[in-house]
């Protein structure tokens, strides 16, 4: 880079530093009450096992593959109506379906053969409360579909209970700020050599 280029983003840059200096902490401060004043999110995870029962002998590559050929059914069996009525029936909790089916996400990881199902409210216990409800309403559907089978051949089971966050997940409240403050840093800027650029002062 010319030394005279190099002095004009300089002397651009001292310039609109003031300006610069009381937009981005404006802007921190906006997004620091804004983020403040937004309701906590609170976010529980359960795992869940689909396939063949650990404890059972004779257990089959194939066994293991019909298992996670099933695993995307599962996945949006959890979110679908009636699931998500009996769970809440099962948690007593005071939602409608329809609520609660934008709080549910479902994951897959590839090449495994769990679940993972994470629920997410303003409150911690009834965020727990949920997924460990709709995550035994699948392994009771899964029991369902094989009732004489003793030991059954698949299962779904919870691998790992959600339980209640002791910390919101949302809002991000230093995080948001940050990025106001950086956002604007660099919008300020970039205003600023393009209003420079437009008043004929460019760089040599």
């Amino acid at each position: 880079m010319e030394i005279g280029t190099l002095r004009w983003q300089v002397s651009v840059i001292w310039r609109w530093l003031p300006f610069a200096t009381i937009t981005i902490i404006a802007s921190a401060i906006l997004a620091y009450f804004v983020s403040s004043m937004l309701p906590s999110e609170y976010t529980s995870r359960v795992t869940l096992l689909v396939g063949p029962p650990l404890a059972r002998q004779g257990v089959t590559l194939n066994d293991v593959l019909v298992g996670q050929a099933l695993l995307p059914t599962y996945a949006h069996l959890a979110i679908t109506r009636p699931f998500l009525e009996r769970a809440i029936g099962r948690a007593g909790v005071d939602d409608t379906p329809e609520a609660l089916l934008s709080q549910v996400t479902t994951l897959v990881p590839e090449g495994q053969s769990v679940l993972e199902l994470s629920v997410s409210r303003d409150d911690a216990a009834e965020a727990a409360e949920l997924a460990n409800a709709i995550a035994n309403e699948l392994a009771e559907y899964a029991r369902e579909q094989n009732p004489d089978a003793d030991p059954p051949s698949f299962t779904v089971s919870v691998i790992d209970p959600a339980v209640a966050a002791d910390r919101a997940d949302s809002p991000r409240v230093l995080f948001n700020t940050a990025l106001a403050a950086g956002v604007s840093l660099l919008l300020v800027f970039a205003i600023g050599f393009l209003v420079e650029n437009l008043r004929g002062e460019k760089a040599p």
